[in-house]
């Protein structure tokens, strides 16, 4: 790209004469600086700059002061970086026709559970991490995130579509999916019912893409997750107890939850930190996850809190109760 083009595709201002006209490519972190390109300084400090220089870059794009006085290459003043990197994201997703999708909150966590082939990248809200992947892309690569805003931002996105082609398979617990898409049958998922929708979207969109994808489980999936318990609250395998806490930690799936659980089962309880804002729907009030270890006679208790934390509570030492507190 030549460097009157860059400057003005990034909104800045050229603050020398340089011998060079073009780049060759751009990056983002020192170490991968090759002669040619043009080092984008975010989060970078002076230093950097003089280091991907001596690496040979042949342009330097930065909102810092540097003081670099130097007509071998070209050096770019912007007034917002993240502005320019986002301008930059969206150049070269139009040139390569990259594809962005949004997922919510239960797809996103479901394709973190995937093995997913080379030509789709989860990506966060991490400017560094976007436009390094955008960069390295291929033609037609994929890229999905929950960040609705920043896609926006970036370049047209579009919501993966439903689907037509399943059919959910009465399981015996809600903690249990059993789901049949098109022709191939899925028995006894580690997966929430309650996102079997969720699970079908995510299996079209690899069908509409004539992608493989591979089931293997969904421990590390992190919502509507169970900790069974018995009657003492002692912490029992998966499965093996017909009372369970049930931790999330996003408000928009929490309330889904909580209505889900409160239409099929008796003896539910929604338990939310005293002074959290959903504390309106819930049954019971905690200052701290170990007033938890209170409570008896409860078939579930869907608690807003991180799984981790909640399992590390229950495995520290209780206060002794005799069975007359059950």
């Amino acid at each position: 790209m030549r460097i009157e083009n860059l400057t003005r595709l990034v909104d800045g201002e050229l603050q020398n004469n340089p011998k060079i006209s073009m780049v060759s490519g751009f990056c983002l972190e020192v170490d991968d600086v090759k002669n040619g390109f043009a080092f984008i300084a975010l989060n970078a400090t002076r230093d950097d700059a003089i280091l991907a220089i001596q690496n040979g870059a042949y342009a330097l794009i930065t909102d810092l002061n540097l003081e670099i006085y130097d007509d071998e290459i070209a050096i770019i003043k912007v007034d917002n970086l993240a502005s320019s990197v986002l301008r930059l994201a969206r150049f070269i997703a139009t040139q390569k026709e990259l594809k962005f999708f949004h997922l919510n909150v239960a797809q996103n966590a479901i394709f973190s559970c995937l093995s997913l082939p080379k030509k789709i990248s989860l990506i966060s809200s991490n400017l560094n991490e976007i436009l390094t992947k955008i960069i390295n892309a291929a033609h037609n690569d994929i890229f999905l995130s929950k960040d609705e805003i920043l896609l926006n931002r970036i370049f047209e996105k579009t919501a993966i579509k439903d689907s037509q082609n399943f059919s959910l398979i009465h399981s015996h617990s809600i903690f249990y999916t059993s789901i049949m898409f098109l022709d191939t049958y899925y028995e006894n998922l580690n997966f929430p019912s309650i996102f079997a929708s969720d699970l079908a979207k995510v299996m079209q969109f690899f069908y509409d893409y004539n992608l493989n994808f591979n089931i293997k489980d969904f421990r590390e999936f992190n919502h509507f997750r169970a900790i069974f318990v018995d009657r003492f609250l002692n912490i029992k395998p998966f499965g093996a107890s017909y009372r369970a806490f049930i931790c999330e930690n996003n408000e928009e799936l929490f309330i889904t939850e909580a209505k889900f659980l409160k239409s099929k089962f008796e003896n539910t309880f929604i338990c939310t930190p005293i002074n959290h804002r959903l504390r309106d729907m819930a049954d019971f009030c905690f200052e701290s996850l170990n007033d938890l270890k209170m409570m008896s006679d409860f078939k579930y208790a869907l608690v807003f809190s991180d799984f981790h934390e909640l399992e590390s509570s229950l495995n520290e030492t209780k206060t002794e109760r005799t069975l007359f507190d059950f």
